[in-house]
């Protein structure tokens, strides 16, 4: 939708500043002026143009520009020189990069400012621009593939023309980091449910020459290494956007217009749809207490960005179990004995929820290297308290994307029992308590479907 950092990583809620970097420069000085448009559209993207507009029920206002960039002018546009960054845009970078040590996401030996780049470059194939109003692709000759990520991000254009998708924080209104974040995956899933679409439209030939590798945007992002969790930040959106608007189509088609009127208020209505269609609204928790000490940085740490933290040192199952009580949180960021650190409070949806998120955080904190991080139970909240360890930090296990599949996963169920007829009730019952108790390795995936009926008969009303 735009470089990866300038929207994506602000999903990290504040822990790498420097998410805004990509086109940070390139926003201020073009808010002077209204960006320019051509008369006419690309001759190459009409056809395109034409199929968003029947597929998805709106008309666009204006054409855009769309460039075509051979691989080596698309990395030059996403990239960032560290040599061209303000020393505060480099203390910013410094500092990102000693919260994810602090909350167990890279090793000491990671680079933030080259992965990044890595993921903003390589890890995307386009990306609309919305502040210049302007399509970006990587690539020149127009194959199957290429039209496709061209439907995406004309998608992106139009719900821009149709909704504004920078409307927030305009008029001064406040909006969190998780609102940011959630509206972000609903318009990712909202063009990857277009793009598919447009796949199926396609020959089976042209289907065959694609692979598959431009319907699965999220597996752009997925690597191995000491960068994985960060990764798995970068591709939140795509991994829980996608089932979250199949979802809300799934109960009525107006659904997706109505969540981009009324957008998703925080990262835990895309990890658990049934939350933003039952009005769950997050709870509000005052910023952490730092006795004394100044505040860094400030804000909401979501739902989906914990779990991906908690997923880095415990059972993937633990942890999204955890997270899908969360109630609301925030987060500090100060500075003690020369060390970068965050304090964040947390609370459940219910006590008994409050009691997993501490038994979950306890546990993370345990696995963290000695002396880092403690988790401590206040009342009604629980207080996580991780500093960087420095040369002591190492990746995690690598959960990050298998939680976030997880999530993904327990949606899709959701919606093929709410297809069958299921009540709302029922279909996020069953989902729930299958991910939740299942066998779901591949090789007991007999005995997993034997335990769903099981599960199927307790979820039905009135048992």
């Amino acid at each position: 939708m735009a470089p990866g950092v300038r929207r994506v990583l602000v999903w990290i809620n504040g822990f790498c500043v420097v998410a805004l970097l990509a086109a940070g420069i390139t926003a201020v000085l073009l808010h002077e002026e209204e960006p320019r448009h051509p008369d006419a559209w690309d001759p190459r993207v009409v056809s395109l143009v034409q199929f968003v507009e029947k597929e998805r029920g709106y008309t666009f206002e204006h054409p855009v520009f769309v460039d075509f960039l051979t691989a080596a002018e698309y990395s030059e546009r996403t990239r960032i020189d560290e040599e061209a960054l303000a020393a505060e845009d480099v203390e910013d970078l410094q500092q990102g990069e000693a919260l994810l040590r602090a909350f167990g996401l890279i090793s000491s030996d990671v680079d933030l400012l080259e992965t990044v780049n890595d993921l903003s470059d390589t890890g995307t194939l386009a990306y609309y621009d919305s502040v210049e109003e302007r399509v970006t692709v990587r690539g020149t000759e127009i194959t199957p593939e290429l039209r496709a990520t061209l439907v995406h991000e004309l998608t992106h254009v139009l719900q821009d023309q149709s909704f504004d998708l920078d409307r927030f924080g305009e008029d001064g209104e406040e909006v969190s980091d998780g609102q940011v974040m959630a509206f972000q995956a609903l318009a990712e899933g909202d063009a990857g449910r277009i793009e598919h679409a447009y796949l199926d439209s396609l020959s089976e030939e042209e289907q065959e020459a694609i692979g598959g590798g431009s319907e699965d945007a999220a597996s752009e992002f997925e690597e191995e290494g000491p960068s994985q969790a960060v990764a798995a930040l970068f591709a939140a959106g795509y991994i829980l956007g996608d089932p979250f608007v199949k979802l809300l189509e799934t109960v009525s088609r107006a659904k997706v217009d109505e969540a981009f009127l009324d957008p998703p208020k925080s990262e835990e209505h895309v990890l658990d749809p049934f939350a933003y269609l039952d009005g769950d609204q997050p709870r509000p928790v005052a910023t952490p207490s730092l006795d004394g000490a100044d505040v860094r940085d400030d804000g909401d740490f979501g739902a989906a960005s914990l779990l991906v933290v908690l997923a880095e040192r415990i059972d993937v199952r633990q942890a999204l179990k955890a997270v899908t009580g969360w109630g609301g949180d925030a987060y500090a960021v100060f500075e003690r004995d020369g060390r970068t650190c965050a304090r964040v409070d947390v609370t459940g949806d219910t006590p008994a929820d409050t009691d997993e998120l501490d038994a979950a955080l306890r546990a993370w904190s345990a696995a963290a290297p000695r002396g880092s991080a403690t988790s401590t139970r206040q009342g009604e909240l629980v207080e996580l308290e991780s500093c960087d360890p420095g040369s002591q930090a190492t990746a995690g296990s690598g959960g990050a994307f298998e939680a976030l599949g997880l999530a993904q996963f327990r949606t899709m169920i959701a919606i093929e029992a709410l297809d069958k007829g299921a009540a709302r009730g029922e279909a996020r019952c069953y989902s729930t308590t299958l991910v939740d108790e299942a066998n779901l390795d591949e090789v007991a995936f007999e005995r997993a479907l034997r335990e769903a009926v099981g599960i199927a008969e307790r979820c039905r009303i009135g048992d």
